[in-house]
């Protein structure tokens, strides 16, 4: 059965919201953060009380706009998934599994054109489709006060985002068969392989 269109582009609004975490995240490696505010290192990136600070900020929105109701993401969750992160990025790297240019390139055009889309529909569409677009740029509107962003900022987050979660997918499905659990499990197993470091 074909979804609602106010489910498919409200769940589209949070997903990207939800990537784009990520993508915030890995704007920050290469900075020299203080010392003092460094709290776990994979090679030579640093993952700081910053970094996890917002991964903590997005899953707080994102389940604001679900109306999840909880304790919320505990600093040493975020800190988790921050170094899984990073990780994963290497085995990427390491495995030959990046996305090629023009696969990129896909990808920005395609997250573009649902931009354009978004914005024809809140011109032009229904009045139902007006509606669900403008829940839509709301939700991407907390989105950029929350982490003081520009649409533009955002709009490359999400493309960054996307193609990391494409990249990842294929980690997951030809290196563990498709078992996201067992990725993280190995991960987990092999901070040493990856000097993953974490300061108590």
């Amino acid at each position: 059965m074909k979804k609602p269109l106010s489910i498919v582009i409200t769940a589209a609004a949070i997903l990207s919201v939800s990537l784009c975490a990520a993508a915030i995240f890995s704007g920050n490696r290469g900075h020299i953060p203080d010392k003092d505010k460094v709290l776990a290192a994979v090679g030579e990136v640093s993952i700081t009380e910053e970094d996890v600070s917002l991964i903590q900020d997005c899953d707080a929105l994102v389940n604001s706009l679900l109306g999840v109701r909880g304790s919320g993401t505990s600093e040493r969750e975020a800190l988790e998934r921050a170094i899984s992160q990073e990780v994963k990025r290497e085995m990427i790297r390491e495995k030959g599994l990046s996305l090629s240019e023009a696969e990129k390139e896909e990808i920005k055009n395609t997250v573009l054109a649902d931009v354009k889309t978004a914005e024809y529909l809140l011109a032009n569409g229904s009045e139902q489709e007006k509606e669900m677009a403008q829940k839509n740029a709301d939700i991407i509107q907390a989105f950029l006060q929350v982490y003081q962003v520009s649409m533009e900022e955002y709009n490359e987050m999400c493309v960054d985002a996307s193609i990391f979660a494409v990249e990842s997918a294929r980690l997951v499905s030809q290196e563990f068969g498709g078992d996201e659990a067992a990725l993280e499990a190995y991960i987990k197993n092999h901070y040493k392989e990856y000097c993953v470091t974490v300061n108590q």
